[in-house]
């Protein structure tokens, strides 16, 4: 019969967990506060204290002081895996696009090669509070290589140095991030978009896009602003949520304003149908009145009419320069490839005229 785990069992699991979950980074509360917080006696969390310290897992610096948390247990030097494990801050079911397409070329590609390709979801990587799970994920035995994704660029940094092994990124990095990448070139992309639209006299420009501030879109915006700066014009930047509804509600703000935008830059294909459909409503034809692009292409575009001005970003082509990157990491130790930017295919369109 299983034997019942203790009561001090029980609370050394719970601190682990909540390290793992990153809710407390260098140091534990001290002991008041956390007897408070776990509901029981200092003799019980003293107990589990002192399995943690015997497992690696925290420090204790004596009377007055905190319990550092340590990075990593302590361990033997460990031998080289043959997995490489992608982790990301979005779990894979709201991938899509033509990131899904990289990752599922990474997946064949390092399969082919004889190597293991793993997807592991971890909350919290894209803000700090995340480092603590992130640099828990080093002391896998297993892994060869590392590809984080969706990960703020503290933890990108922290945790190539950490884990000793290699590891890249794929897609757009967070500002600042200095860890090898594959990506399109995005900061071009808007640019390009904004010269576009400059050369057919707009000057003040519209990007949209959704709130949730990712990187590839951020460096879009970025991109269109340094467009228009150098030709007069001026970039309102349209963010809208999840909720139904919200993106129209903040088109038609927009749209109510004496100074209108005359050129949308779309950030997400699945939005410009959306966004083309609030213009029309609101009297404005396209692309006489309104000219719009679309940052990326998707199957739907294709057919569309008007023909949609767009960018096409082959998810296929990124994963396979992702994949030979990380092999040459694998297989020259020391080696220093130099980041790369793939340029996409721009289609001309009825939508901007």
């Amino acid at each position: 019969m299983p034997q019942r785990s203790s009561l001090v069992d029980q609370v050394a699991a719970s601190i682990r967990e909540a390290v793992e979950e990153g809710k407390w980074l260098e140091e534990l509360p001290g002991e008041h506060d956390l007897c408070a917080q776990l509901q029981v006696s200092r003799m019980t969390l003293r107990g589990a204290l002192d399995i943690l310290e015997s497992q690696r897992w925290i420090q204790r610096g004596g009377s007055g002081k905190r319990t550092r948390i340590l990075s990593i247990p302590a361990e033997a030097p460990r031998s080289r895996g043959t997995e490489v494990r992608m982790v990301s801050g979005l779990p894979l079911s709201q991938i899509v696009g033509v990131t899904r397409d990289a990752i599922n070329e990474v997946h064949a590609a390092l399969e082919a090669a004889g190597f293991t390709f793993r997807f592991e979801y971890r909350a919290g990587l894209a803000t700090a509070t995340g480092e603590a799970a992130f640099r828990r994920l080093t002391s896998a035995q297993t892994v060869a290589g590392w590809m984080p994704v969706w990960a703020s660029a503290d933890l990108l940094q922290r945790f190539a140095a950490a884990s000793g092994l290699p590891a890249m990124t794929l897609g757009t990095p967070p500002v600042n991030s200095r860890l090898l990448t594959v990506e399109y070139d995005t900061a071009g992309i808007g640019r390009h978009a904004g010269l576009q639209f400059l050369r057919r006299g707009h000057r003040h420009l519209a990007f949209v896009r959704p709130d949730n501030d990712f990187p590839g879109d951020l460096s879009v915006e970025a991109g269109m602003m340094a467009a228009a700066a150098t030709r007069g014009g001026r970039v309102t930047t349209l963010t809208y949520s999840a909720a139904a509804n919200d993106l129209r509600q903040r088109m038609e703000e927009v749209l109510k304003r004496t100074d209108v935008p005359t050129a949308w830059c779309v950030a997400q294909p699945n939005s410009v149908w959306p966004v083309i459909n609030v213009l029309l409503l609101a009297g404005r034809r396209i692309p006489q009145d309104a000219a719009v692009i679309s940052r990326g292409d998707d199957l739907f575009l294709e057919t569309a009419v008007p023909s949609i001005a767009r960018y096409h970003l082959d998810g296929r082509l990124l994963g396979r320069t992702a994949s030979r990157l990380m092999l040459q990491l694998l297989r020259q130790p020391g080696a220093r490839p130099r980041r790369r930017k793939l340029t996409p295919d721009f289609l001309p369109g009825e939508s901007l005229g």
